[in-house]
């Protein structure tokens, strides 16, 4: 059978590597961006959680390196330890099932500087994927030279120039060349985000794919009405009679993962969490023990669980409503994923139904009362 994403003028090593992975068709996101990528375009695309953003972006920006250039020519930006890791992994799945020989080398903040000098030194990386803060401390060193890079990528590009981030990404982008190509991806961009990103590149094309598939078609929405002291018991209840289930469940509020976390862990439930304050190790034990069922609750935020992509995820468990539509969709987009079925489970409190009937407006979903009788 005929790799659809040949179409798109994805050469024979890639489209090897995607048979490993077992994708032959593409996504809209990836069908509407590749070609502006091969053309060296600056790009701003947003589409739901879950529609193959990583893939549209990585598959032409390989296939455009010069891979006997053993100089630096791409960098990928990204705002999370867990996202960066994420990239990381995907771009070594696919040089190695196509037998593209790259060098990429991840930057990240929580590892010791001189230990990452000395690995750049001796690697001489042609892709890096990085956290911005520790890539910017490192050209000022001048320990990484921007002049050779030809693409950057912004991975959660909204979050990567809010307030709290886009002086150190316009300085990174500044470092570099002004032939470079820019590209922009993300779940949600927000008008505001696009006019700053707008300022950055050179007449960009602007996708925008108002695609409800995730939260529609793949993905069943309940909720269960409750009092406030009896959500932990109604989660307990879930995870002791849904079989198979492999959840994530949201919180709003980072400072209440770890006691949620350690209540369910008394009862004996296989759980852990991702607190952005964690030690790396922390995070990728909960992480590692999560993707390999050791663990079949996975406690988080909407700001630590961030990008992060898992396979077989059968549920959302919203233990807060979130606060914003848009996290709604993001947390939602999060099973259902390949043509599985997802269900999302929203705990809610009578006067807190009445922020989830707005996001049914906005979304345009139904979300269905459930009754759970508490044991």
């Amino acid at each position: 059978m005929t790799n659809e994403f040949s179409k798109l003028k994805i050469n024979d090593k890639l489209l090897k590597a995607l048979e490993v992975e077992k994708i032959s068709i593409p996504t809209t996101i990836q069908q509407r961006t590749i070609p502006f990528i091969f053309n060296k375009k600056d790009i701003i695309a947003s589409s739901e959680t879950g529609t193959g953003k990583t893939l549209a972006y990585l598959l032409p920006m390989i296939q455009n390196m010069d891979i006997d250039n053993k100089s630096l020519q791409v960098v990928i930006l990204a705002p999370t330890y867990e996202l960066v890791i994420q990239i990381q992994s995907q771009i070594e799945s696919l040089i190695s099932n196509s037998g593209i020989k790259i060098s990429v080398q991840p930057v990240l903040g929580s590892v010791h500087i001189k230990r990452q000098i000395e690995n750049l030194k001796k690697k001489s990386p042609q892709i890096i994927v990085a956290s911005a803060g520790r890539l910017l401390e490192l050209i000022t060193r001048k320990r990484i030279i921007m002049h050779t890079v030809k693409t950057i990528i912004l991975d959660e590009a909204d979050k990567l120039i809010d307030d709290n981030n886009i002086v150190q990404t316009k300085a990174i982008i500044k470092a570099t060349m002004k032939d470079r190509q820019l590209m922009a991806f993300s779940a949600t961009i927000p008008d505001n985000s696009k006019e700053k990103l707008i300022e950055l590149m050179k007449e960009p094309e602007v996708i925008i794919i108002k695609d409800t598939q995730v939260t529609t078609l793949n993905i069943s929405h309940e909720y269960i009405v409750c009092e406030q002291r009896d959500k932990i018991k109604i989660l307990r209840n879930l995870a002791a009679n849904i079989k198979n289930l492999k959840a994530i469940v949201f919180l709003n509020k980072s400072d209440d993962l770890e006691i949620l976390n350690d209540k369910l862990k008394f009862h004996n439930l296989k759980v852990d969490c991702i607190h952005g304050s964690w030690q790396k190790s922390e995070r990728e034990k909960a992480i590692r023990d999560f993707r390999s069922n050791r663990i079949n609750l996975l406690v988080a935020s909407d700001i630590a669980a961030r990008g992060l992509d898992f396979k077989n995820v059968s549920h959302i468990i919203n233990f807060d409503i979130p606060e914003d539509p848009k996290n709604y969709t993001h947390r939602a987009g999060r099973t259902g994923r390949a043509g599985e079925k997802g269900v999302t489970i929203s705990l809610t409190t009578e006067y807190e139904t009445k922020f989830l009937k707005k996001i049914e407006r906005k979304l345009q979903i139904t979300i269905n009362r459930s009754d759970l009788n508490i044991p």
